[in-house]
């Protein structure tokens, strides 16, 4: 029965790629009121990519979400019908993630390399993320990540296998602030 009915959101999600139509995710069934909404810009087996637009619409980065934990999607409502009119109101965009290979986590982990996005990787289910910062090196199957901590300073480096990620988040506001952060130590405000 799960089975099936994780096949059957992944085939409704699939419907909606590079459609422009926003839908809403719940993966989190101890939080059944936390969700994320997005446009659905790739589906795997295991994987959803998303074009994350928060609360207010704005642009808020790029999500990748385990679709085996996914339990319920609400699209056509008028929560996303209200997210989608800020968007367009307020010009906002994603850039286009190139799919050029057979995993949403390295195409999404090459979209932040090219473009020096920071990144939050959950590592083994850990229900946080295990490592934030800028991506140095990056194979088919490692990466080496230069961490950065909550205050922009960089906290050593961190090597770890791709096949370890179960959660994936670039360049929302958590990272753009710590990358703002990174690049911008000598700079006293007070």
């Amino acid at each position: 029965m799960q089975f099936e009915k994780q096949v059957q959101i992944k085939e409704k999600l699939s419907e909606f790629i590079d459609r422009n139509k926003l839908v809403s995710i719940f993966d989190n069934v101890y939080k059944t009121d936390k969700f994320i909404a997005g446009f659905i810009l790739n589906v795997s087996d295991e994987f959803v990519l998303v074009a994350h637009v928060d609360s207010f619409g704005f642009y808020d980065g790029y999500l990748v979400k385990q679709l085996n934990k996914i339990y319920n999607i609400e699209f056509d409502g008028k929560y996303e019908k209200k997210l989608l009119t800020l968007y367009k109101l307020q010009n906002q965009s994603h850039k286009k993630v190139a799919i050029d290979s057979s995993s949403i986590i390295i195409d999404l982990l090459n979209h932040a390399k090219n473009n020096n996005l920071a990144i939050s990787a959950e590592l083994y289910n850990s229900g946080t993320y295990d490592v934030q910062g800028l991506i140095e090196n990056l194979n088919e199957s490692t990466i080496t990540v230069k961490l950065i901590d909550d205050y922009g300073c960089e906290n050593g480096m961190s090597m770890f296998n791709i096949n370890n990620i179960t959660s994936l988040i670039c360049d929302s506001d958590i990272e753009i602030s710590l990358k703002l952060l990174n690049e911008n130590m000598g700079l006293k405000f007070i």
